[in-house]
């Protein structure tokens, strides 16, 4: 439906809205926006530019974890999967002759939204649902910390806007839906996995058992096992990656060449370690763990 370049007609674009598009992500810009709730409908545009495969394949490999959708993968991956149920939460996306349109709520107005739904729906058992806002890009602690204060999606104010919806809270959402009672059982599993590992870092950081650039490491490790968890659309899948986890096999992620390239950008001065590596820096922060050795 997407393969053909769409020709959009030029309209102009305020400058408050500019600056709004430069805040919010890349691969889309800012049309409008609208008050809802408290809060706001943001609605976006596929910016032109990245119609053109090569330009998208470049950006995501430059802003490669935070990506954000593309057309295909936003209608295709995400809204057509939830077959609508995200309309009620302020999701919505058409195409017309200045392209292809997509409109997403920001924190307050989805809280909002949330609240209504869980009071028409009583029979689903739904909990008032939490979202932490976060100003531009979280830091490794503060995204870790996130998820496990019983957030239910973590949601930046800035750039990574596009990427927190496209790739967190909508997944998040479609799956709080589908089996309400599973995932708030899930979650609160995943919290205190990844909880105890988070606590093992401080212990270990407040005891110099590990150098302060391991220390960095194996939160910038945790780090990216939480963001991955926070893609996840199945519980079954959920479960899959808390074995891994405990089996320290969720390392194989580090394999692949996108996620050696982001260690890269954290670790300029190092050689992108493989696997084993990294399996080995992981085994001995659990083996020099303080609560071992009193």
């Amino acid at each position: 439906m997407f393969a053909n370049p769409i020709q959009m007609s030029e309209s102009p674009v305020r400058t408050d809205i500019k600056q709004s598009s430069e805040r919010f992500g890349h691969y889309w810009e800012v049309v409008d926006q609208r008050s809802d709730f408290g809060g706001q409908i943001i609605h976006f545009r596929f910016k032109e530019l990245y119609l053109n495969p090569q330009y998208a394949d470049s950006k995501s490999r430059e802003i490669f974890p935070a990506l954000e959708h593309t057309i295909h993968e936003l209608t295709e991956n995400d809204h057509l999967r939830y077959k609508g149920r995200l309309a009620p939460f302020g999701y919505s996306y058409w195409y017309d002759a200045t392209g292809f349109h997509w409109e997403a709520p920001d924190k307050t107005s989805l809280e909002g939204r949330f609240e209504k739904y869980k009071q028409d729906h009583p029979e689903l058992g739904l909990r008032s649902l939490k979202i932490l806002s976060s100003e531009g890009t979280a830091t490794d602690q503060e995204f870790i910390q996130a998820y496990i204060s019983g957030n239910n999606a973590l949601l930046s104010d800035g750039e990574e806007f596009l990427h927190d919806q496209h790739f967190h809270v909508m997944r998040t959402l479609g799956l709080l839906l589908q089996t309400p009672q599973e995932y708030y059982q899930s979650k609160q599993v995943a919290e205190q996995q990844i909880a105890i590992a988070s606590q093992r870092i401080e212990r270990l950081e407040k005891s110099q058992l590990m150098t302060p650039l391991e220390i960095q490491k194996l939160r910038f490790i945790l780090s990216t096992f939480v963001d991955g968890i926070w893609t996840i659309s199945q519980i079954a899948r959920i479960e899959g990656y808390l074995k891994n986890f405990a089996t320290g096999q969720f390392l194989y992620t580090w394999e692949d060449k996108d996620y050696r390239s982001f260690w890269s950008k954290h670790f300029p001065n190092e050689i992108p370690p493989n696997m084993k590596e990294l399996k080995v820096l992981w085994d001995r922060s659990l083996d020099l763990d303080p609560l071992k050795h009193p």
